[in-house]
């Protein structure tokens, strides 16, 4: 009855966490995005864009939650925080996946610890679907061609509109806020978009190191700590031993080692910094990441002297 029911829920924030909980079970997607759209669009029965508080009633009776009508009144906040008695989906995107605000004791607004796991919580949905457009079935994955595509003005930025854009058409919602709050994580050089390298980055995502412009290197951080300690690196003279392993005098342009004489550099030139065979080997297939037989050392020397 009425008692027991109060009794599952001590006040109304674990209402609301039981909901969110609930809802992100609800909206899960085994593969791509959150079906947030869907579930809201099945809520809003009368398909105009808005739930009202007797559809969302309805809704969380559906679900399993029996609530008064004081209680529906108090979620409808959670969602609303307008105070416009009605919920767009913007709202309702938001208050499954953004930060979640807590009032201190005095009764002013203060931002929640878990906020920037929160943001986090979304980068990490978008990288995971960036990561399977661009991956191949052979070869590298195609991270350049679909920064271009993002990228629809073709200036190397990704504004905030070019990547909400793309973020619709890969089927996620998010909220203008939302949006901003992600690319905020992104735009590491602050300049408002997100270039190429920032790009490259959130598709590559892991513990990695720093990288060179277009097409630069991905090369592990712990590899990069290391090869800077080296007498060479601190004494500024990588660029000029690297040129002296450099023999191919026939060539107008000398820009590449061949991946066996780059390997032999590191093993004679940077003899003090002694990597492992399979920290060798990650180094290796880092600077040559399309398998071409040659290291363009410039890249190279741009990632460990920055």
């Amino acid at each position: 009855g009425r008692k027991k029911r109060r009794n599952e829920y001590d006040d109304d924030d674990e209402i609301s966490r039981k909901l969110k909980k609930e809802f992100k079970r609800v909206t899960k997607s085994s593969s791509g995005p959150p079906r947030i759209r869907s579930v809201f669009e099945e809520i809003d029965t009368n398909g105009n864009g808005k739930i009202d508080e007797s559809e969302l009633r309805r809704g969380l009776d559906t679900m399993g939650f029996e609530l008064s009508r004081r209680e529906v009144k108090n979620v409808m906040k959670k969602f609303d925080d307008r105070d416009r008695g009605e919920i767009d989906f913007d709202d309702f995107a938001y208050f499954l996946t953004g930060e979640d605000k807590d009032e201190d004791e005095d009764g002013s607004d203060r931002d929640d610890s878990g906020d920037d796991s929160d943001t986090d919580e979304l980068v990490e949905m978008v990288r995971k679907e960036f990561k399977r457009i661009t991956k191949s079935s052979r070869g590298p994955p195609r991270i350049q061609s679909t920064f271009d595509e993002v990228d629809e003005n073709g200036d190397g930025i990704v504004s905030k509109r070019e990547f909400r854009n793309a973020l619709d058409e890969m089927g996620f919602r998010f909220s203008e806020r939302q949006i901003k709050d992600i690319l905020f994580k992104i735009d590491k050089n602050r300049d408002g978009g997100c270039d190429y390298e920032e790009f490259e980055n959130l598709c590559v995502g892991g513990k990695r190191g720093k990288k060179g412009k277009k097409g630069g290197f991905d090369i592990d951080s712990d590899i990069v700590k290391k090869i800077r300690k080296s007498k060479v690196v601190k004494r500024g003279k990588l660029v000029r031993e690297l040129e002296s392993m450099d023999q191919d005098v026939n060539r107008r342009s000398k820009e590449y080692l061949k991946v066996s004489d780059f390997e032999d550099f590191v093993k004679e030139s940077l003899d003090d910094v002694r990597l492992s065979r399979s920290e060798m080997k990650d180094l290796l297939k880092s600077v040559d990441p399309d398998d071409t037989g040659k290291v363009k050392y410039g890249k190279f020397a741009d990632v460990i002297e920055r």
